[in-house]
């Protein structure tokens, strides 16, 4: 069940230049830088004088005195349009934040895997199937597969150990097909894989009792997305 991930993990790559870590931080640090700069303005708006090059005039100092009020009016004017340009930059340096974090966060569930182990019990052939399936919208990678006997961990490296696990849970009898899920192994969005198959075609099995050994039996994939995030699914009773 190997796939190859090459040209999938490029595209995924190409998304999210943009909304990465690094570029998120950068877009935080420059919206702190500006929402201090516009609170420095707010509490202290610059003030200015008109240039006085004749004070030992009388007539100087009172023409000063009338054009005070109009230096003024442009000085609240300038600080208006100043403090007006920084909220600008700053609900679209917000705009760009959010939409960054959203795209992010899209580009994760867009590709999130999502394994089910499901068993069927019957009492004729096949008496007893477990199998794998990925229900999710991306790539499943397998990072590793446990199994357990009344809590006890099982000794797991290829398909033949099936045999020992079948024994140890007291089913007899019938064939054995079983798979051995390996490291960096992937399934596909709706592939499934069988995991265990039971095989009897010359008797008729209780099927309480294989629900009885079955319940002792645990099983627990661990496996990741393409992004790199983990997830565990385990053999439901």
């Amino acid at each position: 069940m190997n796939w190859n991930l090459s040209s999938y993990q490029r595209s995924l790559n190409i998304c999210s230049i943009l909304t990465s870590k690094s570029e998120i931080k950068k877009i935080v640090y420059i919206f702190v830088l500006l929402s201090t700069v516009s609170t420095t303005v707010l509490a202290h708006p610059p003030h200015f004088r008109p240039c006085r090059f004749h004070e030992e005039v009388d007539e100087q100092e009172l023409r000063d005195t009338e054009n005070s009020g109009s230096w003024n009016e442009g000085t609240n004017t300038q600080t208006i349009i100043s403090v007006a340009s920084a909220s600008v930059a700053l609900a679209a340096l917000f705009i760009s934040l959010w939409n960054a974090w959203a795209t992010r966060c899209h580009n994760r569930l867009s590709v999130r895997p999502n394994l089910s182990i499901i068993k069927h019990i019957l009492p004729n052939s096949p008496q007893l199937r477990i199998i794998v399936r990925n229900n999710g919208l991306g790539p499943a990678i397998i990072t590793g597969l446990h199994i357990f006997i009344d809590d006890s961990k099982q000794t797991f490296t290829r398909a033949t150990h099936w045999q020992d696990i079948v024994a140890k849970l007291r089913i007899f009898g019938g064939t054995i097909n079983g798979y051995a899920m390996h490291d960096t192994e992937s399934l596909r969005p709706g592939d499934e894989l069988l995991l265990l198959e039971i095989i009897d075609c010359t008797k008729t099995y209780n099927t309480q009792d294989i629900h009885t050994e079955i319940a002792r039996l645990k099983i627990a994939i661990d496996y990741s997305s393409m992004y790199g995030d983990t997830f565990i699914e385990k053999l439901r009773k």
